[in-house]
C-alpha cells in the first residue's frame, strides 16, 4: 500500500516490506522470527532463512530436520540402515522404521 512506501521516495518500500513493482504496492515480508535470520525479505518476498529452515517465510524445516525453534531446526538423525527415510515427523522427530526395526531413530532390532 502507499503508506508502506519510504517517505521521499516513491520507488522504495519501507524496511520489512517488498513488492514496489508488483502493481499493488508494498507488502509486508512477514518473515518467521524463529526461522529467519532477519525480517527483510528480497524483492520476491523470500526471507533469509537459517541453515536448517526453508520456505518463503522461513517457517518450514528442511528435509531431514524437525522442530523449528529460535535456533533453527534439529537434525532427524534417522538410522541409514534402519529407517525407510532420512525424514522424520516434523513435531516429534520420530523416524519411520523398516520392518522389524524400532526406536525413535530406528536403531533397535
Amino acid at each position: 500500500s502507499a503508506s508502506m512506501v519510504k517517505k521521499g521516495s516513491c520507488s522504495v518500500c519501507l524496511a520489512s516490506f517488498y513488492g514496489i513493482d508488483s502493481g499493488v504496492g508494498c507488502v509486508q515480508c512477514a518473515c518467521n522470527q524463529q526461522g529467519s535470520i532477519g525480517q527483510q525479505c528480497n524483492e520476491t518476498g523470500q526471507c533469509p532463512c537459517k541453515d536448517s529452515v526453508t520456505g518463503p517465510k522461513c517457517d518450514v524445516c528442511k528435509d531431514s530436520y524437525f522442530g523449528l525453534t529460535s535456533t533453527g531446526c534439529s537434525s532427524c538423525n534417522c538410522s541409514l540402515s534402519g529407517s525407510t527415510s532420512l525424514n522424520c515427523n516434523q513435531s516429534s522427530g520420530s523416524c519411520s522404521c523398516k520392518t522389524n526395526v524400532q526406536g525413535d531413530k530406528c536403531t533397535d532390532c
